[in-house]
C-alpha cells in the first residue's frame, strides 16, 4: 500500500473512533442524567406513600397492643361488664313498665268507662274518622279512627282542642277532660311522658334534688336500650309481644314521621336536656332493690374504667408520639437524600454544558 493510501486509512480509523467515542460519552451523559433524575422522582414519590406506610404500621401496632396488653384486656373486660349491667338495668326498667300496664290497662279502661253513660260513649263515636290533630310541627295530621283512641289514647287533651274549638257540646267536653285528667291521675304511667305526649312523668330536673345514682341510672337506660335494639330485639318477632303492648304500639304511634313500633316500652321515653329518670319513682318500686343493686355496682366499676382508660390513652398516645416521630425522621431523611440528588444533578448538567 502506498503511502499516503495508509495516511488516508489511519486518518479515516481516526474519524471513526472519535464519531464512536463521542456518540458513546453522549449517550453515557443520557443515561446518568436520566438515573438521577429517575432517583429523584422515586425519592418524591416514596416520600408521598410514606405517610400512608406509617400510618398503616401505627393502626397495626395499636390493634396487636390492643389485643395483648393486660390493662387494656383488663378494660375491655370491665367495659363489658359494666355493659352487662346496663342492659340488666334497661330490660328491668321495662319489666317494670310492663308489669305496671299488664296490671292496669284494663282497670284504667273500666274506670274510663264507668264515668260515662252510654249517651255519652255514643255522642263521642260521632267525631271517629272527623276529629283530628297534628303533631310533628304541623307536619302529621292524625284522626282519631276508633272510639278506643278517643277513649283510652294518649292524645286526650287534642281531642278535647278539636271539640272545643268546633263549639260542640261543652258539658260533654269539660266532663270528657275531667274523666281522662283523673284517669290519668289515678294511673299514670299507661302512657309515659314522649316527645308528643305529655303524661305521668318518671324524670326530675335539675331544679329539684338529682343525685348521682340518677344519672347513672339515667345513662344505664340509655346505653342499655342501645344494647337491646342492637342484640335481643334484633329480630322484633310480634308473636312473642302480649296483646297490651300491640295495644300501646296502635295508639301511641300515629305521626307519620315516628312511626318506629315500639317493642321495648323504654324506647319511647323522652327527655330533655336537664332530665334524669328517677329510681324512686313509684313505677320502679317493685325492683328498687335491684336496679339499686345494679346501679351501685356500675358507679363501683366507673373509678375503675377511669383508671384503665387513662392508662391505655397514655399508652396509645406514647405509641403514636412514637410513630409521629418516625416520621418526621423519614421525612427529614428523604428531604436531605432529595438535596442531594439535585445538587449532584445540577452539578452534572453545569459540567456538562461548559
Amino acid at each position: 500500500m502506498k503511502k499516503h493510501q495508509k495516511f488516508f486509512l489511519a486518518l479515516i480509523i481516526i474519524l471513526m473512533a472519535q464519531s464512536v467515542g463521542g456518540d458513546l460519552y453522549t449517550e453515557y451523559k443520557r443515561i446518568k442524567t436520566d438515573k438521577l433524575k429517575k432517583e429523584i422522582e422515586q425519592v418524591k414519590d416514596d416520600n408521598q406513600k410514606l405517610f400512608g406506610r406509617i400510618e398503616k404500621q401505627k393502626r397495626d401496632s395499636i390493634a396487636v397492643f390492643d389485643k395483648t396488653n393486660t390493662n387494656m384486656i383488663e378494660l375491655n373486660k370491665l367495659k363489658q361488664e359494666k355493659q352487662n349491667l346496663q342492659k340488666q338495668v334497661a330490660q328491668i326498667v321495662e319489666q317494670s313498665w310492663r308489669e305496671y300496664r299488664n296490671a292496669n290497662y284494663s282497670k284504667y279502661r273500666a274506670y274510663i268507662d264507668s264515668c260515662f253513660t252510654e249517651k255519652e260513649i255514643a255522642e263521642l263515636s260521632h267525631y271517629v274518622g272527623v276529629a283530628h290533630f297534628t303533631l310533628s310541627c304541623d307536619i302529621d295530621c292524625n284522626y282519631f279512627k276508633t272510639l278506643d283512641d278517643i277513649l283510652y289514647g294518649p292524645y286526650w287533651r287534642e281531642f278535647a282542642e278539636f271539640v272545643r274549638s268546633k263549639q260542640h257540646n261543652k258539658s260533654l267536653i269539660k266532663k270528657y277532660e275531667r274523666v281522662r285528667r283523673n284517669a290519668e291521675s289515678i294511673y299514670p304511667y299507661i302512657y309515659i311522658r314522649s316527645v308528643f305526649y305529655d303524661a305521668g312523668s318518671i324524670t326530675k330536673n335539675y331544679k329539684d334534688t338529682i343525685t348521682q345514682i340518677d344519672i347513672i341510672f339515667t345513662d344505664a337506660i340509655k346505653s342499655g336500650r342501645e344494647y337491646l335494639s342492637d342484640s335481643l330485639y334484633s329480630d322484633k318477632p310480634t308473636h312473642t309481644h302480649p296483646q297490651y303492648m300491640t295495644e300501646f304500639n296502635r295508639l301511641r304511634n300515629v305521626s307519620k314521621i315516628f312511626t318506629t313500633d315500639l317493642y321495648m316500652l323504654i324506647e319511647s321515653l323522652f327527655l330533655c336536656g336537664d332530665e334524669n329518670v328517677d329510681l324512686n319513682a313509684p313505677l320502679f318500686s317493685n325492683h328498687y332493690n335491684e336496679l339499686f343493686r345494679l346501679v351501685q355496682h356500675i358507679i363501683d366499676l366507673t373509678p375503675k374504667i377511669k383508671t384503665c382508660t387513662s392508662q391505655h390513652d397514655t399508652d396509645i398516645k406514647n405509641i403514636e408520639t412514637y410513630f409521629q416521630d418516625l416520621r418526621y425522621k423519614k421525612y427529614d431523611e428523604a428531604r436531605k437524600k432529595l438535596e442531594n440528588l439535585k445538587i449532584e444533578l445540577d452539578s452534572y448538567n453545569t459540567q456538562n454544558e461548559r
